[in-house]
């Protein structure tokens, strides 16, 4: 407390560049701050994509068992869009992509890749990646149990 005081005991307040300095280490951490959440942010929503997809093959793959019939799930990676066949279709945020890896012989007339899932809840298989610049994010569809599997790894 004696530093904010002169010889005579009066207070002598902050100078206009000692206020100037505390604004400029202020602005710089929130700077630094924002660039970090901004980071997060794009990791967390290529991660909730994933999620997302998975959950809607899991959905799909459950309909199919309980409505007894096929259902198909295109993959349009090109356009970042996926859905089931007579469903919603989910279009990707911008700054993320998709890769679509499955059976040759099972495509639309687009030329999307399709994931069928049949009635006892088997699947043609398939591994779809949703990349953003910091990470990968993997969601595979196993042919025989028809199992989903997500998993997440840096961007090389």
């Amino acid at each position: 407390m004696s530093s904010f005081l002169d010889s005579k005991g009066a207070s002598r307040g902050v100078t206009l560049l000692e206020m100037l300095v505390v604004l400029a280490i202020i602005s710089v951490a929130a700077i630094a701050f924002a660039a970090a959440a901004g980071g997060a942010l794009s990791r967390g929503q290529a991660s909730r994509q994933a999620e997302m997809l998975a959950s809607a093959v899991r959905a799909a793959r459950a309909d199919a068992i309980a409505a007894n019939r096929d259902i198909d799930v295109t993959f349009d990676a090109r356009n970042g869009v996926y859905g089931a066949k007579g469903g919603r279709a989910v279009r990707l945020p911008p700054g993320l992509s998709m890769d679509f890896t499955g059976a040759a012989e099972i495509f639309d007339e687009s030329g999307a890749g399709v994931l069928r899932i049949y009635a006892d809840g088997s699947t043609s298989g398939a591994l779809v990646k949703i990349s953003s610049a910091r990470e990968v994010n993997s969601v595979s569809v196993d042919w025989l149990t028809g199992a989903v599997r997500l998993t997440r790894e840096r961007a090389p």
